[in-house]
C-alpha cells in the first residue's frame, strides 16, 4: 500500500499510460498530441497525501502542474485575524498550478487534499517547454483560464445576490459532484464536511448555516450527523438549483453540466 506522498519510481509502460490517462482526464489537456502527452506522463508522479494534509501553504510556491485522479483538493485561504475562507473544492479531472506554468509570484492560498485523494504531478518545466515547442497549446491554457474567470465572476455574483439557502444548496451539490463523497445503499451520498467548513465557504456563520441545513433535513434532501452530510436525493438538490432565477447563470450551469468541473 502506498504511504503519504509515495512516488512511481519504476517508470514502466504501465506507468506511464496511467498518467496520459489522468492527463487526459482534465480538461485542458483533453486534446494535446499523444506524443506531447506521453512526454509529459513520463516525467509525472503519482502522489498519496496523507487525509488533510497540505500540498501547498499559504506563501509558497507551487512547481508543479497538478491534477486530481481521486479524491478531492480544497483551496482556501486565511486573514490576518485567522478568519478561514474556503475558496473551491475540485474533484477528478480538476488542474491546479496553472501559474507554475507562467512563473507567477507566490499566491496566498493553501491547497489541501481531502479523504482519500490521489495526485498526478507534473513538472511545470515540462509544461512550459511542451508549451515553448507547441505554442498553438496555449490556447488550451487560456480557454481554462477563460473558464475559470467566468466561473468566479459567477460566484462572486451569487455571493453578493444570491439568498443563503440557495448558495448552501449548491455549495453541497458542488461538494458531490467533485467526488469526494461514500456511496450509500439507495445512492445516497455521504460527504466529510464540517459545517464550520461550509460556513467558512459561504462567509457566514456557523449557526445559519446549521439553521438552513436543519430545514433541507425536514424536507428530506438531507440527513446530517456529526462532520457529515448525507445527500438522500440529488436529483432534488440539483433540481433546487437549476430552477432558481437568483443564481447566476454560471452557478446554474453546475447542476447542468458534466461530472467533470
Amino acid at each position: 500500500m502506498s504511504t503519504p506522498f509515495d512516488t512511481l519510481t519504476d517508470r514502466t509502460a504501465r506507468d506511464i499510460e496511467a498518467a496520459m490517462l489522468a492527463l487526459r482526464s482534465a480538461r485542458m489537456f483533453r486534446d494535446w498530441p499523444p506524443g506531447v502527452l506521453e512526454t509529459l506522463a513520463s516525467e509525472a508522479q503519482f502522489r498519496q497525501p496523507a487525509r488533510r494534509s497540505t500540498v501547498t501553504r499559504p506563501g509558497t510556491r507551487l512547481d508543479s502542474v497538478v491534477i486530481v485522479v481521486r479524491g478531492a483538493v480544497e483551496v482556501g485561504a486565511f486573514t490576518r485575524t485567522g478568519k478561514k475562507f474556503i475558496l473551491h473544492t475540485g474533484g477528478p479531472g480538476y488542474v491546479y498550478g496553472l501559474l507554475a506554468v507562467m512563473n507567477q509570484p507566490r499566491l496566498p492560498q493553501y491547497l489541501m487534499v481531502l479523504d482519500d485523494t490521489e495526485l498526478l504531478m507534473v513538472p511545470g518545466q515540462a509544461v512550459r517547454a511542451a508549451l515553448e515547442q507547441r505554442p498553438i497549446l496555449w490556447q488550451a491554457v487560456a480557454m481554462e483560464l477563460a473558464h475559470r474567470y467566468r466561473k468566479t465572476m459567477a460566484g462572486i455574483t451569487d455571493q453578493l445576490t444570491a439568498p443563503l439557502p440557495q448558495r448552501l444548496a449548491l455549495s453541497v451539490y458542488a461538494l458531490v459532484r467533485a467526488g469526494s463523497v461514500e456511496w450509500r445503499d439507495g445512492g445516497a451520498q455521504t460527504l466529510r464536511v464540517s459545517q464550520a467548513d461550509l460556513a467558512a465557504t459561504l462567509g457566514v456563520t456557523r449557526q445559519s448555516v446549521n439553521r438552513e441545513l436543519q430545514a433541507l433535513a425536514q424536507a428530506g434532501l438531507l440527513s446530517l450527523d456529526y462532520g457529515r452530510i448525507t445527500v438522500n436525493d440529488t436529483p432534488a438538490l440539483r433540481r433546487m438549483i437549476e430552477d432558481l432565477d437568483s443564481l447566476s447563470d454560471g452557478a446554474r450551469s453546475v447542476a447542468r453540466s458534466a461530472p467533470i468541473d
